[in-house]
C-alpha cells in the first residue's frame, strides 16, 4: 500500500479557493502555465492541493487522461511528482510538451540573442511568400504578417530551443492581430477591429523575455511525460505502471469546439489549411462534446451508447430519456443542432475512458474529475451524477461530489439561453 492509499483528512479547502479551482485564472498569473492562454483548463493549485491531500511522494505517479496544455504535468513536476498526461489535440499536446520540457536556460538565452538580432536586421525589406488561409489575412496587416513570417522562418533554423521560440511566436499572434482575439474567439470584423499596442518584433521579444525569466524561476523536479494519444486507450501508454492518482477535467458537454478554437494558431503555423483538415486531424480524434463533431450517418450507433448499456441498463435508460427529450425539443427549436447525438456520443466515449482509468488504478486509488453539467435545449444533464453512477457500474466502490461554483449566471439576460442553474464540481471516484 502506498502513502496515497491511506485516507488523509487534515487537509481542507476554503470555499473561496475552491471557487477558482475549475478555471484557468490562477494559471494565467503563474510562471510557465501562462505561456499560452489556452481557453480551457483548471487551476494548477487544484493539482498541488490534491497531491498534498493524497500524500503523494517521489515514488508516486499522477496521470491526466485529458491533459490540455499541461497544467497537471507541469504542476506535478514542480513539486517533484512523476506524471503522465494524454492529449488528443496535436497542437495542444505540442504546447504541453514545450511547457513541460526541461530547458537549458543559458543555451536558450544565447540563442535568443542571436535570434532577435537577426530578426531586427532589415526587417522592413522582407516580403511574405507563404499562402495562408483567408482567416490569417483578415487578422493581420500586411506589414505585420510579413514580419511574423520572417520571425517564423528564423525560428525554424535556430540551433537550440526551436519549440520554445515557436511557442513564443504563437503566444504573440493574438497580441499583434487587428482582429478581435479575446479567447476563445477570433472576430475579424470591422466592429471588433483593434489597433495592436506594439509591433510584431517588440511583442515577440517581450514574450521571449517573459518565458526566459520564467524558465529560470520554475524548477522542474520530476519527469513530466506528455503523450499525443487517445484517452480511451490510456492503458497502452502506461508501460505497466499504475496511476496512484488521476486528476483530470474531461471536455464539458457544452458544444465547445476545441478544434475550432485553435484554428487561428494552427492556420498560421501551416498545420492545417481548412475546416476539412481540422476535422480529419483534430475533431475526429477528440471525444464527442460538440455538434460539429457528429453526423447522422456516422455517429448514430455510438449515440446508442452500447458500452453504457453493457455497464448498466438503468443508467442507459436514464440517459436515453434525456436524449429523447432533446430530440423532441430539436423539432421546435431553431438551429436543429444534434445535441441528442452529441450527448449519446459523449457518455459512450467517457465510459470507455473511465473503464481505462479503472484498469490503471490500484485498489483504494482515487480519480479526481472536474466536471460541469449542461442543458442542451434546456434539458438538464447532471454530468457529475451520471459520471459517478457510471463509475460505480464499472466497479468503483464510491463517488463523492463537491460543488466548486455555480455557472451560467452571466447569460441570464440572453433570451436564446436556457434558464437551468448549472454548476461545476469535483467528482471523486474511489476504486
Amino acid at each position: 500500500m502506498t502513502a496515497l492509499q491511506t485516507r488523509h483528512s487534515s487537509f481542507d479547502i476554503s470555499k473561496q479557493t475552491m471557487y477558482e479551482y475549475g478555471s484557468f485564472k490562477d494559471s494565467r498569473k503563474s510562471p510557465i502555465h501562462r505561456w499560452f492562454m489556452y481557453p480551457a483548463g483548471y487551476s494548477h493549485k487544484l493539482v498541488e492541493a490534491m497531491i498534498r491531500r493524497y500524500n503523494m511522494d517521489k515514488n508516486s505517479l499522477l496521470v491526466d487522461p485529458f491533459l490540455g496544455s499541461g497544467t497537471t504535468t507541469l504542476a506535478a513536476s514542480h513539486i517533484g511528482i512523476k506524471s503522465i498526461g494524454v492529449e488528443a489535440h496535436p497542437f495542444v499536446a505540442w504546447v504541453a510538451k514545450t511547457k513541460c520540457a526541461k530547458w537549458n536556460v543559458s543555451r536558450l538565452e544565447s540563442e535568443y540573442e542571436k535570434l532577435t538580432s537577426e530578426i531586427r536586421y532589415d526587417v522592413g525589406n522582407f516580403t511574405s511568400t507563404v499562402k495562408y488561409p483567408d482567416l490569417i489575412y483578415k487578422c493581420f496587416s500586411k506589414k505585420t504578417l510579413s514580419t511574423l513570417e520572417k520571425i517564423h522562418n528564423a525560428v525554424k533554423v535556430v540551433n537550440f530551443g526551436k519549440d520554445f521560440f515557436k511557442l513564443a511566436l504563437v503566444a504573440t499572434l493574438r497580441n499583434v492581430s487587428t482582429a478581435g482575439t479575446g479567447w476563445p474567439y477570433i472576430a475579424p470584423s470591422e466592429h471588433a477591429k483593434k489597433t495592436p499596442k506594439v509591433d510584431a518584433v517588440t511583442a515577440f521579444d517581450n514574450q521571449c523575455r517573459l518565458m526566459l525569466n520564467y524558465v529560470s524561476q520554475y524548477d522542474q523536479k520530476a519527469d513530466a511525460r506528455v503523450v499525443l494519444g487517445d484517452s480511451r486507450n490510456i492503458s497502452s501508454y502506461m508501460n505497466g505502471q499504475e496511476a496512484d492518482l488521476i486528476i483530470t477535467s474531461p471536455p464539458y458537454l457544452n458544444n465547445y469546439d476545441y478544434a475550432d478554437r485553435t484554428r487561428f494558431e494552427t492556420y498560421f503555423l501551416g498545420m492545417y489549411e481548412n475546416w476539412g483538415e481540422i476535422t480529419k486531424h483534430v475533431r475526429d480524434k477528440l471525444i464527442t462534446a460538440a455538434t460539429t463533431q457528429v453526423s447522422v450517418s456516422k455517429d448514430m450507433e455510438k449515440a446508442k451508447m452500447p458500452t453504457v448499456k453493457d455497464l448498466s441498463t438503468t443508467i442507459h435508460s436514464d440517459i436515453s430519456r434525456l436524449i429523447s427529450h432533446m430530440s423532441d425539443m430539436r423539432n421546435i427549436k431553431p438551429g436543429k443542432k444534434r445535441y441528442d447525438i452529441m450527448t449519446g456520443g459523449y457518455f459512450e466515449d467517457l465510459s470507455k475512458v473511465m473503464i481505462e482509468m479503472y484498469e490503471i488504478m490500484p485498489k483504494n486509488g482515487h480519480a479526481i474529475m472536474v466536471l460541469g453539467d449542461s442543458a442542451p435545449y434546456g434539458v438538464h444533464v447532471p454530468t457529475d451524477v451520471l459520471i459517478g453512477r457510471i463509475g460505480k457500474a464499472i466497479g468503483f466502490k464510491q463517488y463523492k461530489i463537491k460543488v466548486l461554483r455555480e455557472r451560467g449566471g452571466k447569460w441570464r439576460s440572453n433570451p436564446q439561453r436556457h434558464h437551468v442553474e448549472l454548476r461545476e464540481t469535483i467528482t471523486t471516484l474511489t476504486k
